[in-house]
């Protein structure tokens, strides 16, 4: 299967996963995955921690514009959790430069 087949097969599995999960919706804001599905994908994060309740947050449309798909303090808190240590560190390293 080709990349562009595996990043569709993936985002498919995450979208269907976070669906399952019931999370009030508010107007203005929006759900957020606080590990990003690309940063999953590209790590080779399994779909299930990227959809889990855990990594959802409702914040507002615009504040979610603005973190895109950069990777926070709280995600990378949350693969410590998640116990991918070393990805965490590199992360962290490249959120002090």
């Amino acid at each position: 299967m080709t990349r562009a087949g595996r990043r569709r097969r993936y985002y498919s599995e995450v979208k269907r996963l976070t669906a399952e999960k019931t999370v009030e919706r508010r107007y203005g804001h929006t759900l957020d995955h606080v590990v990003p599905v690309s940063f999953g994908f590209k790590n080779e994060i399994p779909p299930k921690l990227i959809a889990s309740r855990e990594n959802l947050q409702l914040i507002p449309f615009q504040q979610n514009l603005a973190k895109s798909s950069r990777m926070t303090a709280e995600a990378i808190a949350l693969l410590e959790t998640w116990g991918l240590f070393d990805l965490a560190f590199t992360e962290m390293y490249k959120l002090k430069r």
